[in-house]
Order: C-alpha cells, then structure tokens, then sequence
C-alpha cells in the first residue's frame, strides 16, 4: 500500500481504485474540504505544501472572496436579484454586502 506522509495531513493513503479518490477530508470553516487524487497521478510534496498553506490562510482567502463577490454584486446584481425573485426567496437580505456575508 502506497501512502505518504504529510504535516498538515498526516499520513495519506495513495492508492485509488478507481478515475479519482479523495485521499483527505476535514471541516474547516464549516466548509467540507477535500483532497482529491487522480490515478496515475504522481503527488508531490511540493503540491501538498501549497495546499497545505492556501488551506492555513483559509480565513483571508474567504475574506478576499467576499470582497471580490460584494464589488462585482455591486456593480451588477442582476443575475442574484433574478434567482432570489424567481425562487421566492424574498427573505434574504437585500444588501449586498450583508447578503454574501450569509
């Protein structure tokens, strides 16, 4: 059995048994998280690494993300104010920037 041994993830089983196998999950931020691995696909520690550390800074990623959606939100609401109208889902916020906050 193949496996791999990571700081951040500990120890990873790498074989797949099938196209693609998810080798680590974990809830961060409420968000369920995966690591998924393609067969014949060679991992690096250098790969791990940067996801490792993307998933460290998890928190401003998120933050970043926020702010990117609220000015595009702002800029053009059209496609949210449609499905929200549409779906009768009158009861989320109407401002933009409480409504990605949710």
């Amino acid at each position: 059995m193949k496996k791999m041994e990571h700081q951040y993830f500990g120890q990873l089983n790498l074989v797949t048994t099938d196209d693609v196998e998810v080798i680590w999950e974990k809830e961060i931020q409420g968000i369920d998280t995966c690591f998924w691995l393609g067969k014949n696909v060679e991992l690096s520690t250098g790969r791990l690494d940067l996801y490792a550390q993307f998933l460290e800074n998890i928190d401003d990623k998120i933050k970043e993300a926020r702010k990117t959606l609220i000015a595009y939100l702002k800029d053009d609401s059209y496609y949210i104010d449609f499905h929200i109208e549409e779906c009768g889902l009158e009861d989320l916020p109407s401002d933009i920037t409480e409504f990605v906050s949710k």
